[in-house]
């Protein structure tokens, strides 16, 4: 459906991506339009969008700064409860290969609040993931909370990914934030191997690597 802006809202219930980069979509959305559609729910005479937000957005920005059209592309969806709206909303994300891990650990962060541990492991079993994976994730879900966003910026800044196996190997570190970080900032800024991550040479290469820290 082709929704008027005006009738969509943001479905509020699930974590936002960490880099939305709203004005570089809509100035894309301006030249070549929408080019794939959103999802959204239907709530009387007002549309929920779970997936396709940062879409949402930059249409909204398009249509503020370009005078581009008052509408939103979107497969609707009816008579969906909470826990499918998530499922299908990570399944969509998935299938675009856009999740970062930490996006990931956030995203089951908020679904085991919600949901429980046995829910949580079972969307992402539905969206393809190994139940050791999931093991792995929901343990991380336990205590990184608060070093996700700083995480994030080591990763945008050194350009390497955390995967599981780093994350298990600072985590001891995790009650001591100025040692956490730095240890993160080198195994990322290194590209160090996951399997293979010594700590003791890891923290001898702090001064060297993360002057920036």
């Amino acid at each position: 459906m082709h929704i008027p802006l005006e009738k969509c809202m943001l479905y509020r219930g699930i974590p936002m991506r960490f880099d939305m980069d709203i004005e570089r979509l809509g100035e894309s959305i301006h030249t070549h339009g929408q080019l794939e559609p959103g999802m959204a729910i239907r709530q009387n005479d007002d549309y929920l969008v779970p997936d396709g937000r940062r879409r949402l957005l930059a249409c909204r920005y398009s249509r503020y700064h370009y005078g581009g059209p008052n509408i939103y592309s979107a497969m609707v969806y009816r008579d969906l409860d909470e826990v499918q709206i998530f499922t299908e909303a990570f399944i969509k994300n998935n299938e675009r290969k856009s999740f970062s891990l930490l996006e990931e650990v956030n995203y089951f962060r908020e679904a085991n609040k919600r949901f429980g541990s046995k829910v949580a492991v079972e969307i992402g079993l539905l969206a393809g993931r190994e139940a050791d994976h999931m093991k792995g994730v929901l343990e991380v879900c336990g205590w990184i909370e608060s070093n996700l966003v700083k995480l994030h910026r080591i990763e945008m800044r050194t350009g390497h990914r955390f995967n599981l196996s780093h994350l298990g190997s600072i985590a001891q570190y995790r009650q001591d934030a100025k040692t956490f970080y730095q240890i993160a900032a080198v195994i990322a800024a290194c590209k160090i191997n996951p399997y293979n991550v010594d700590l003791d040479r890891v923290k001898s290469l702090v001064k060297y690597y993360v002057p920036w820290f």
